[in-house]
């Protein structure tokens, strides 16, 4: 794939506010009026591209700020301190991510680089010298004394059977893709002689990442990764709301949608806030809402578009954040540890992740455990007693982390009822069909959001998908 040189970029932009919908929408030419259904960083895209086009448009938000699975905390941390409870990374490779940075003026910071210490089968220890083997029980054929080329191995052979990945037919276009998306990621990696030790300690550096779609897994990581991660300087929900800035009055915040229904002529959007119900009629219509809460939505889609809908899954994902009075890790007992994962595991607590240098303060750390699937489950069951569950366990993984947590702050997103979890997850067989499904439009309705993209769970697969579907709109 191509990579595209990283975007420099600087200064923050502030944010907006909501006003309602007969000041946001103007005098507009016959077909010109859109209405954009959420304002996460689809919606948000597509409604400022459309703008910028002439389009008279609207946003309409449940909730009280924009920028959706895009959430930046700051509330209970000193000296500057602020979590990212969704989106994360910024690659260099990110080109629809970094096109927008550029342009509203923000600041990337990359984040350190280090050794990184693991927590598996109840050992901590340090990633061996080459040569020597894991001191893991259960490995299989040909995977000591080196199963990351192992697992290398095994992800090649993956994307090697992707074919391209951009063909508009993909991946019912690629037979060695759709047989491909017959599998999850651990099916895949088992029938090619994996064992469930090399598989645990892959989720230790990538998540627990098992029951995705081989085919939508390895499509994104063919996309999506580059050499140097970055996230926004003082907060990723910058951009966000520097898009709501730009967009101003046409955002109506509080707004949940609650019906959706068209014409050959129009589109109907029906919708309450604090003040009643209301109803909006335009030419167009985005939906940028994730599936999960566009379910509850009463709307005439048939078909495939139907069955997409109802059936996209979305990934139990978690994080809780503890601000630390120091950078203790750097004197860890097995020697200076850093980077962004600080310890690989296979407990609950999935990854330690450090994002400590992209504080203000140089002095005070910031990490977080990172939790996908079973593992988001199980911390969101301890219920009022997690965070303190979780408190015991960093103090297990990290050595000198008692008496050094001073903030925190969690968010477990399939409890959130705006997004149902963390990003759209095809079951084996679906993303064949699903895929051109979820993209499709539906009459004068148009679908953007990073389950649309190849860029699943990223900034850049939402940003992309609004790039494309003013395009749509642009060329009905």
């Amino acid at each position: 794939m191509d990579r595209r040189t990283l975007l420099r970029v600087a200064a923050a932009v502030p944010a907006a506010s909501a006003v309602g919908v007969s000041s946001a929408w103007g005098a507009a030419a016959s077909g010109n009026r859109v209405v954009v259904l959420g304002a996460g960083l689809a919606g948000l895209t597509a409604a400022y591209n459309l703008m910028r086009h002439g389009y008279d448009v609207i946003v309409l938000e449940a909730q009280n700020r924009p920028g959706g699975r895009v959430q930046t905390a700051r509330e209970g941390f000193v000296r500057g301190g602020h979590a990212e409870l969704g989106a994360i990374r910024i690659f260099e490779t990110h080109e629809h991510t970094l096109k927008y940075v550029n342009e509203f003026g923000l600041q990337l910071v990359p984040y350190d680089t280090g050794q990184r210490a693991y927590f598996i089968q109840g050992k901590r220890f340090l990633h061996p010298p080459q040569g020597t083997a894991w001191p893991l029980d259960g490995f299989g054929p040909g995977e000591q004394p080196d199963p990351v080329t192992r697992i290398f191995e095994i992800l090649g052979s993956g994307i090697a059977k992707l074919g391209n990945v951009f063909d508009p037919g993909w991946p019912g276009s690629v037979p060695s893709a759709v047989e491909l998306d017959q599998h999850t990621l651990a099916s895949y990696g088992r029938s090619l002689g994996a064992s469930n030790t090399l598989l645990e300690m892959f989720y230790a550096q990538e998540g627990r990442c098992g029951e995705w779609n081989a085919a939508a897994v390895l499509a994104m990581e063919a996309v999506s990764f580059g050499s140097t991660p970055q996230s926004i300087k003082g907060g990723n929900d910058k951009l966000p709301y520097a898009f709501a800035a730009a967009l101003g009055k046409r955002i109506k915040y509080n707004s949940e949608v609650i019906r959706i229904s068209q014409d050959e002529r129009s589109v109907r959007i029906g919708y309450r806030d604090r003040s009643g119900r209301h109803e909006i009629r335009a030419d167009r219509c985005v939906c940028a809402l994730p599936f999960a809460p566009l379910r509850r939505v009463s709307t005439d889609f048939t078909g495939t578009k139907a069955d997409a809908i109802a059936k996209l899954r979305y990934f139990p994902a978690a994080r809780c954040y503890f601000q630390t009075r120091s950078r203790f890790w750097e004197k860890d007992p097995l020697g200076p540890l850093g980077g962004v994962n600080l310890v690989g595991t296979d407990t609950m607590a999935g990854r330690i992740w450090n994002t400590s240098s992209q504080q203000a303060d140089p002095r005070f750390g910031m990490i977080q455990s990172y939790m996908f699937d079973t593992d988001a489950l199980a911390y969101a069951g301890y219920g009022r007693r997690r965070v303190g569950r979780m408190r015991t366990m960093v103090e297990n993984l990290l050595p000198g982390s008692s008496g050094q947590l001073i903030g925190c702050a969690e968010k477990v997103w399939q409890e959130d009822p705006w997004a149902g979890g963390g990003w759209g997850w095809t079951r084996p067989g679906e993303l064949t069909w699903m895929r051109p499904a979820m993209m499709q439009p539906a009459g004068r309705v148009h679908f953007a959001g990073e389950h649309t993209s190849l860029w699943i769970a990223w900034m850049n697969g939402a940003i992309e998908s609004g790039e494309r579907v003013t395009q749509e709109i642009l060329a009905a």
